[in-house]
């Protein structure tokens, strides 16, 4: 069975592993979110615990700690690539990376949508970590 990958703008194709969507503000019973919150939840913008330890790059524009709220929900997406970066010697087998963003809604978009909008223009190359099997 052949994986589905996406090809990104800057010409890098990767593949989905995994995502998973949680509420931004999961850990707030009641109230509105206060900056104090905010700074949480972006301090431990992390791959979800059962991925593993995993390089974790966020969207600066979704996770601005100048702005009041945080949308609701955050994507975590994470990607593999069976090409290695800046490796001339062939050291390692491929690339990966999780990148995080955030949504307003989650009944008005389909899953293709929803990955190519949070990884448009997404620079591969510059954020993702080599991986040996």
């Amino acid at each position: 069975m052949k994986n589905q990958t996406i090809k990104l703008k800057c010409g890098h194709e990767v593949e989905v592993i995994a995502i998973d969507i949680r509420r931004t503000y999961g850990e707030i019973l009641a109230g509105s979110p206060s900056f104090v919150d905010n700074f949480h939840v972006y301090e431990n913008l992390k791959a979800p615990e059962q991925w593993g330890k995993r390089k974790t790059v966020m969207n600066q524009e979704s996770f601005n700690l100048d702005l009041k709220h945080f949308k609701k929900y955050t994507v975590y997406l994470w990607l593999s690539s069976n090409k290695s970066i800046d490796d001339p010697f062939k050291k390692f087998d491929g690339s990966e990376l999780v990148v995080v963003w955030a949504i307003d809604d989650l009944f008005s978009f389909s899953i293709n949508s929803l990955i190519e909008e949070g990884i448009e223009g997404f620079d591969w190359e510059s954020y993702a970590v080599n991986t040996s099997i």
